[in-house]
């Protein structure tokens, strides 16, 4: 399925995904759940459907199911605390969403939560944090992992 829709967990991809889960094993009815412009996909959607859809894949894609939807209460509720937490400094989120690359934001504190993993080289991640500092930013954790390039033995 993940080769016709852009978001399998969206409203769409997560009904058919819930309708797999049920035992639903007409590719036809599964591609009837699709919304909006996926409709004009329907064979395209049917064809990414065929196959074995046995018990051991209901188990382990409603066992998914289950903890994509406790990520899902987690984020709210750790959206909902940086909301409020943010809230006295809302001036510096502002200027944080200038920053290229890191605004503007799609939901609470997402500047800082997207920007929190800076990957890459010394000088990437020094750039980086330069930015940051250039819109006032004056706090920050810093954690530095080196990736081994060697095989595990």
């Amino acid at each position: 399925m993940s080769s016709v829709l852009t978001d399998i967990m969206g409203l769409s991809g997560r009904a058919m995904v819930e309708a797999l889960i049920t035992g639903t094993d007409s590719q036809e009815t599964i591609a009837e759940l699709a919304r909006g412009p996926l409709r004009r996909k329907r064979e395209e959607l049917v064809a990414a459907l065929e196959g074995l859809v046995g018990p051991n894949q209901h188990v382990l894609l409603a066992s998914h199911l289950r903890n994509l939807k406790f990520v899902t209460q987690v984020i709210d509720h750790l959206s909902a605390e940086v909301e409020e937490q943010l809230h006295p400094s809302q001036d510096l989120v502002e200027r944080l969403d200038t920053i290229p690359g890191a605004g503007p934001r799609r939901g609470p504190g997402q500047a800082l939560v997207e920007r929190a993993m800076i990957v890459g080289s010394p000088d990437t991640v020094a750039a980086t944090v330069r930015e940051y500092a250039a819109v006032g930013v004056e706090h920050m954790m810093l954690w530095f992992v080196s990736a081994s390039t060697r095989a595990s033995a």
